[in-house]
């Protein structure tokens, strides 16, 4: 049995899974700014808030962002705001890139 799609229905796919990794970082935000609570062994002593905010802000830009990318009727449509998304979602990954080196070694050095 082979399962198709339809040009059109590609980026609500995505953008459908895309709904998982973001609830989870936004459940995970509010942990932190409700009650100081963090999960899976996170230290927020060696870390920090910052580069974990950054890192899930960042990388819900490029989840969302990215997944409408690929929608080949607005692109043709809308060339400018294509472009413009596009850059915003490869800001959005490289934000969220770089702030995760950021913890990695800022947490090694530290020695945790």
């Amino acid at each position: 049995m082979v399962i198709s799609m339809s040009t059109r229905s590609v980026p609500y796919v995505l953008a459908a899974f895309c709904i998982i990794p973001v609830a989870d970082t936004l459940y995970r935000r509010a942990e932190i700014i409700r009650a100081d609570q963090w999960l899976l062994g996170f230290n927020p002593a060696v870390v920090g808030n910052l580069p974990l905010f950054i890192h899930g802000i960042g990388n819900i830009i490029f989840l969302v962002l990215g997944a409408l990318q690929l929608s080949v009727t607005s692109a043709c449509r809308r060339i400018r705001l294509h472009r413009v998304l596009g850059r915003l979602a490869g800001l959005g990954a490289v934000i969220g890139g770089l702030s995760g080196v950021w913890m990695t070694l800022f947490r090694l050095l530290v020695g945790s």
